[in-house]
C-alpha cells in the first residue's frame, strides 16, 4: 500500500477527513449561507399561515419597503437583492440538506465517491510530480474511470490537508520536504563556551582555479573547521578532494596554528571524517587528542553552521572570481569552462583570469579575515573574531601529532609491516607477536614510532631494505625469454600483415628497419648459449628492439602519500 492510501485511510478512520461539506467549505461561502439561511427562516415562519409562494412575496415586500429588521436588510442587501425563484430554491435545499444546502454550489450533503480515490493518490504522489490534469487523464484512459474529469479531481485533492497535496513528502522528496516544511529545533549557543565545540565539513569551491600540477583547470575541495560559539574559522585546508588526510589536515592547521585543542568535533558521516585514521578507538586522531566525535544524521544540514558558512563565501566572496561557477552563473559564460581548452584560450584573449593556488588562498586568507570582524549572526554587539579572542586554551601537548597519523600493527618475524613496508629495529623481537601503535610521516617513509595501546612510546623503526625477490641472472634470463617470445609475435604480425596486403607488397621502410633491428637482436642472444653474464649488453637489445615504441610505466607497490600542500597554509 502506497504511503499516501495508508495516511488518508487513517485520516478517515479516525475522522480527521469529513465528508461534512460544511466543515469543508470556506469562511466566505459559509458567510453567504448563513445570509441566505436568514432569509430562508423568515419564509418558513410565514408558511405557517401561507403557502410558499405567498410566504416569499411577503418576505420580499418587508425587505423592499424597509420594514425588515436589520438583520433580514443586511441579508437582502448582501445577497443583491434575490429574486422569489432563487429563494424557493435556497428553502428546498435547505428542507434536504440543512445549512450545508445553502452553501454557494453545493451538490449533496456528502462529497460522491467515485472509487478511484486510492488509484488518484497513487498516481498522484509520485516524485515525477504529475499534474492533477494528467492523473486524471491517466484515469479515464488506463484504468477506465470515465467519472475522473479533471474538477473532480481537483475537488478531491483540495478536501486533503497540506501534506496529501501538492507539497507531500512522496511528491517532494523527504529531505526538501523536512527542510522546506517541517518544523525544526531552534537552537542557541549562548551557554557554549568558545573552543569546546569544532564543526567541519568539505566543500567543493565554485570557482575554477589552475591545478597546481598540470595547470588546467580545477575545482579544489576546501575543508573547514569553525567554532560553533563564535563562529571563527581556527583552521581550513585545500585539497584535491574530501579525505581522511584533508581532514587531518585542516584539524591540525586549527589546532596547531591557535595551540588549543575542542572538547568536541561535530562532523558529517563522510569517509574523511569517518575514517580509521580520524576515529579509530585507540589510535584515531580524535582519541589521540581526547577529542570525541559526534556524527551529524544524514540530510540534516540544517544542524550545522558551517553550511551557512559556505553559502555566504559563495555570495560574498566565490563571485568575485572570474571563474565563479556556481548555480546562478550564467550559463553564457558557464561555457567558458566546459573545457580546459576554451577557458585558456579566453584567458589567452584577455577575457578571464584563472586563478593560481596561491592567488585564491591569497585572496581567501584576506576575505576570511574580513569576515571574522564583522557583526556575529547570533550575537550581533560583537563579532567571531572578538568572541573567539575569550578562548580558554587547552593546549596541544605532542604537536607531533598533529600532522602524524597512526595505526594498529603487529610484530610479526622480528618485523613490523605498514602500508606493504616493512620495518625493524634492534630488540624487537622481544614484542613478537604484539599488536603495537604505529605513528609514521605522511611525507618520509625511512622511519616510523612504535607505541604501546596505552599510548607510551618504544621505539622508532627504519625502513627494511628490500632484496631482490629472485637473482638478477634469472632476471636477464627471463628478460630474454621474453624477448623471444615479442620476437615471434612480431614475425606472425608482420606475416599476417603481407598476407592482407598481398604476398609480394614490399614492407614500409620503417617496418622493415624495425624488422631488420629486432632479427639483428635475436641473433646475437641465441648465438650465446651460455648462461648469461655480466657483459651481456641486454639494455641494448632492449633498446634496438622497442626504439619506437613508448616507454610502458610499469605497476608498482609503492606507496606515494598524498601532497598536503602544506605550504598553501604558509605551513
Amino acid at each position: 500500500m502506497h504511503p499516501a492510501v495508508y495516511q488518508y485511510n487513517q485520516l478517515v478512520s479516525e475522522g480527521l477527513i469529513t465528508q461534512d461539506p460544511w466543515e469543508q467549505a470556506t469562511g466566505k461561502a459559509k458567510a453567504t449561507a448563513n445570509y441566505r439561511l436568514l432569509i430562508v427562516e423568515h419564509v418558513r415562519v410565514k408558511q405557517a399561515h401561507l403557502n410558499m409562494q405567498n410566504a416569499i412575496k411577503e418576505v420580499l415586500q418587508l425587505c423592499e419597503s424597509g420594514a425588515a429588521s436589520d438583520g433580514l436588510t443586511a441579508a437582502y442587501n448582501t445577497l443583491n437583492n434575490p429574486k422569489a425563484g432563487s429563494i424557493r430554491l435556497w428553502v428546498k435545499a435547505f428542507e434536504e440538506s440543512g445549512k450545508s444546502g445553502l452553501l454557494p454550489k453545493y451538490s449533496g450533503t456528502n462529497r460522491t465517491q467515485y472509487g478511484w480515490e486510492v488509484r488518484v493518490l497513487e498516481l498522484y504522489h509520485r516524485p515525477q510530480k504529475p499534474s492533477i490534469s494528467k492523473v486524471a487523464r491517466d484515469l479515464r484512459e488506463m484504468y477506465g474511470f470515465r467519472n475522473a474529469q479533471d474538477h473532480n479531481v481537483r475537488y478531491f485533492f483540495n478536501t486533503l490537508p497540506a501534506d496529501l497535496q501538492s507539497k507531500s513528502p512522496w511528491r517532494m522528496g523527504r529531505k526538501q520536504y523536512n527542510d522546506a516544511l517541517r518544523e525544526h529545533v531552534s537552537r542557541t549557543t549562548e551557554n557554549l563556551p568558545v573552543g569546546v565545540l569544532f564543526q567541519g565539513d568539505g566543500h567543493t569551491v565554485d570557482q575554477y582555479i589552475k591545478h597546481p600540477r598540470t595547470g588546467k583547470i580545477w575545482r579544489p575541495e576546501l575543508t573547514v573547521f569553525m567554532d560553533v560559539r563564535s563562529r571563527f574559522i581556527p583552521g581550513w585546508y585545500l585539497s584535491v578532494a574530501e579525505s581522511s588526510v584533508s581532514t587531518m589536515a585542516a584539524l591540525s592547521h586549527g589546532m596547531g596554528t591557535h595551540n588549543h585543542v575542542p572538547a568536541l568535533v561535530h562532523v558529517d558521516n563522510g569517509s574523511g571524517f569517518k575514517s580509521k585514521i580520524m576515529n579509530a578507538e585507540t589510535t584515531g586522531f580524535y582519541a589521540s587528542f581526547g577529542i570525541e566525535p559526534i556524527f551529524a544524521l544524514p540530510g540534516n544540514a540544517k544542524a550545522k553552521n558551517v553550511e551557512r558558512f559556505f553559502r555566504t563565501m559563495e555570495d560574498d566572496f566565490g563571485k568575485d572570481f572570474d571563474t565563479y561557477c556556481g548555480y546562478d552563473m550564467s550559463p553564457d559564460a558557464s561555457r567558458v569552462f566546459s573545457s580546459a581548452d576554451k577557458a585558456q584560450k579566453a584567458e589567452a584573449a584577455g577575457k578571464i583570469h584563472i586563478p593560481t593556488v596561491e592567488e585564491w588562498v591569497e585572496a581567501f586568507t584576506e576575505w576570511l579575515e574580513r569576515y571574522h570582524n564583522r557583526p556575529h549572526p547570533e550575537f550581533p554587539n560583537t563579532t567571531p573574531a572578538l568572541l573567539w579572542a575569550e578562548l580558554e586554551r587547552t593546549p596541544v601537548v605532542d604537536h607531533n601529532l598533529l600532522v602524524k597519523p597512526r595505526e594498529k600493527v603487529k610484530v610479526s618475524r622480528s618485523l613490523v609491516t605498514l602500508h606493504k613496508r616493512k620495518y625493524t629495529c634492534d630488540y624487537i623481537y622481544q614484542l613478537e607477536g604484539k599488536e603495537l601503535i604505529a605513528e609514521y610521516d605522511l611525507h618520509d617513509d625511512s622511519t616510523i614510532r612504535l607505541f604501546d595501546l596505552d599510548g607510551r612510546w618504544l621505539t622508532t623503526a627504519q625502513l627494511k631494505s628490500k632484496k631482490d625477490y629472485i637473482n638478477v641472472s634469472r632476471i636477464k634470463d627471463a628478460e630474454r625469454k621474453r624477448l623471444l617470445a615479442q620476437e615471434k609475435r612480431f614475425h606472425n604480425k608482420m606475416e599476417e600483415k603481407r598476407a592482407q596486403a598481398g604476398e609480394h607488397t614490399p614492407l614500409h621502410v620503417e617496418q622493415a628497419d624495425q624488422l631488420d633491428s629486432l632479427e639483428q637482436s635475436i641473433q646475437e642472444l641465441v648465438e650465446d648459449q651460455q648462461p648469461i653474464n655480466d657483459e651481456f649488453n641486454l639494455d641494448s637489445a632492449m633498446e634496438s628492439l622497442l626504439k619506437s615504441a613508448a616507454p610502458v610505466e610499469q605497476p608498482t607497490d609503492d606507496f606515494e602519500p598524498l601532497d598536503l600542500y602544506g605550504e598553501t597554509h604558509g605551513r
